[in-house]
């Protein structure tokens, strides 16, 4: 697959999604998590799952592509909020 532009929105990676999705996780939950862990490996992204699943946010649908919270705060859930990325190194 070609590699996306710097400027767009990561998405999270269909096969991973699948997979947490067949675990019986929400489809939702899933996409969070394999772009918590930058699409890098189901294992991975189950593991976040397990962190994450009673974060009050964790079946919200993702932000549209493209809307990059940063216009306005507009994301709401009380201050400044780790990014996906640090939590993942955090708890690697």
């Amino acid at each position: 697959a070609p590699a996306p532009a710097p400027a767009a929105s990561p998405q999270p990676d269909e096969a991973i999604v699948a997979q947490l999705v067949s675990m019986g996780f929400s489809e939702n939950g899933a996409r969070r998590a394999a772009l918590a862990v930058s699409n890098s490996s189901p294992e991975a992204a189950t593991e976040w799952v397990f962190a994450h699943m009673e974060d009050a946010d964790f079946n919200d649908p993702l932000p549209p592509p493209g809307s990059s919270g940063q216009a306005g705060g507009g994301g709401g859930g009380g201050g400044p909020e780790a990014s996906p990325e640090a939590i993942e190194m955090l708890s690697a």
